[in-house]
Formats: C-alpha cells, sequence, structure tokens
C-alpha cells in the first residue's frame, strides 16, 4: 500500500515542511514511522529521524534546534551524537569504539562540551550506555 500525502494530517505536514523535509522524505518519514510516532518523535526526540537512510547527526541536530531543543547537553542530543559516532565507524569496519577514539570522533562534530558528556557518561557507566545503542 502505498502511502498519499492527501491522506496524511495536513498540519503534520506542514510541520515536516518547515523543519526541512520535502514531499519525498516526508513520505518515507510516515511510512516507516507511521502518523502518529511521526507526530511523537517531532515533538518529543526528532534525533530518532536519523533511524532513516539520508538523515544524520547534523540534520536532525538541525530539526531539534527548530523544534526547541537548543541544550548542547540535552541527553537525546548526547545519545544521538554517540550512535552517529559509533556507525560512522562501521564503515572502516570497526565492530566497537574505544573511548579515546569516541572522544575523538565527537571532537569533531558542532560544537559541545565533550568533557560534560564524557564526565555525564563516565558517572552512568559508559559502557553499559553504549552497548544499549542497536544498530539496524
Amino acid at each position: 500500500m502505498t502511502l498519499k500525502l492527501e491522506d496524511v494530517d495536513q498540519k503534520l505536514i506542514r510541520q515536516l515542511h518547515m523543519v526541512g523535509f520535502g514531499d519525498v522524505l516526508v513520505e518515507r518519514v510516515i511510512s516507516h514511522f507511521g502518523e502518529e510516532q511521526t507526530k511523537k518523535i517531532l515533538h518529543e526526540d526528532p534525533y530518532r529521524f536519523m533511524d532513516l537512510d539520508g538523515i544524520a547527526f547534523r540534520r536532525a541536530d538541525d530539526i531539534a534546534q527548530l523544534c526547541g531543543i537548543t541544550d548542547k547537553n540535552d541527553p537525546r542530543r548526547q545519545r544521538a551524537l554517540i550512535k552517529f559516532a559509533l556507525q560512522s565507524n562501521t564503515t572502516f569496519g570497526h565492530v566497537y569504539l574505544p573511548m579515546a577514539d569516541l572522544q575523538k570522533a565527537l571532537k569533531n562534530t558542532k560544537p559541545l562540551e565533550t568533557s560534560y558528556l564524557f564526565l555525564t557518561l563516565y558517572k552512568k557507566k559508559v559502557v553499559s550506555f553504549v552497548r544499549m545503542i542497536e544498530f539496524t
């Protein structure tokens, strides 16, 4: 069954257009997540859009900022940034990433208070946090 944009809540479509999604991406997002889940993701955790091919951290971060998530230390942002760094390194054949390499990878992204990020993750037992990230 093919998704038809005329059958989708027009307010949702306008909101997705406002964060920079064209019609093709709107269709992909709603087909992948469903209409209700897309609304929830848009308002609660736009970083989840990274589950789709073609939406990397920088774009998801821009969307999150447009949706009001502006704190660079927001846990949703930190999780997304770690996931992005880990997934990016899989293209080099890595199946894990030592903490020092993860820190180095994160320093090459948008400005982030990495010392705060790693202090927070250290106190929350970074190994268990990193293992929770799922690859699809």
